[in-house]
């Protein structure tokens, strides 16, 4: 099970493109560089997933990931993304993760 749900603080749209069947990156209103200097895009983001974590004769049992995001789109090209996970598997401690990734696309 996997359920996504984001929003564009700045307005922007994520574009989908019907011949491959995916989302594609955001363009900002106003690139955070250049003469706009605008602030880029700005999203916030939550996500559910559940995984079942057995097979054969493994019993891994069952893992819910809770993940809240703010994501900055400085250009079209790049995305800091903040993340905020909580990682529960029945019968195990919750585990709280906290990451900060970079991304550049060519």
């Amino acid at each position: 099970l996997y359920v996504f749900v984001s929003y564009f603080l700045t307005g922007e749209t994520r574009p989908y493109n019907t011949d491959r069947g995916a989302f594609e990156r955001p363009r900002p209103k106003r690139d955070f560089r250049g003469s706009s200097k605008g602030t880029g895009a700005l999203e916030i983001a939550f996500r559910f997933s559940r995984a079942d974590l057995t097979d054969g004769a493994i019993d891994g049992g069952e893992l819910n990931d809770y993940t809240a995001a703010f994501n900055w789109y400085p250009t079209h090209e790049t995305r800091v993304m903040f993340n905020a996970i909580l990682a529960d598997r029945k019968g195990n401690k919750t585990v709280g993760i906290f990451q900060v990734r970079l991304q550049v696309a060519f």
